[in-house]
């Protein structure tokens, strides 16, 4: 009876641990599944998402239109052969200056007219920096 008992009580324990066993396949598994469908999703998100894209705020901004993707650059690839020091060299190198010059100009709105109150804050500036260099003079001579 004793042996029986024990004989039971082991194939018991001997199931109960294939059991476990099992669940702990399972649960990783599952886990495993898991991961995979959210890092697949994750991915898919990523390449799937559109292009971030916004309609300007202001007309101003409206000007500045970028291009799309199939944009190309075209690089001056236009290499002056005078030999250094040649009139010629000094040309290319003055109007290559003037064409840089120019686009900034352009780019940055230099030819406008200033607006008023800039130029009040400008005329302010001025004044601070003349009483702030007399004062220091004063104060280099002697003079009260």
């Amino acid at each position: 009876m004793a042996f029986s008992l024990l004989f039971y009580y082991l194939k018991f324990k001997i199931m109960m641990i294939k059991m476990i066993d099992w669940a702990e396949k399972a649960c990783r598994a599952i886990a495993t599944i898991a991961i995979s469908i959210a890092l697949a999703v994750g991915f898919a998100i990523g390449y799937f998402a559109p292009d971030a894209s916004a309609k300007p705020a202001t007309p101003e901004a409206a000007e500045y239109d970028v291009q799309g993707d199939d944009y190309q650059v075209n690089i001056r690839s236009e290499r002056s052969d005078a030999p250094i020091g040649s009139p010629d060299l000094n040309r290319d190198i003055q109007s290559n200056i003037q064409d840089a010059i120019d686009n900034v100009r352009e780019k940055l709105n230099l030819d406008q007219p200033l607006y008023p109150g800039t130029k009040e804050v400008i005329e302010d500036v001025r004044e601070g920096v003349s009483d702030a260099v007399e004062s220091t003079q004063d104060v280099l001579t002697g003079q009260p």
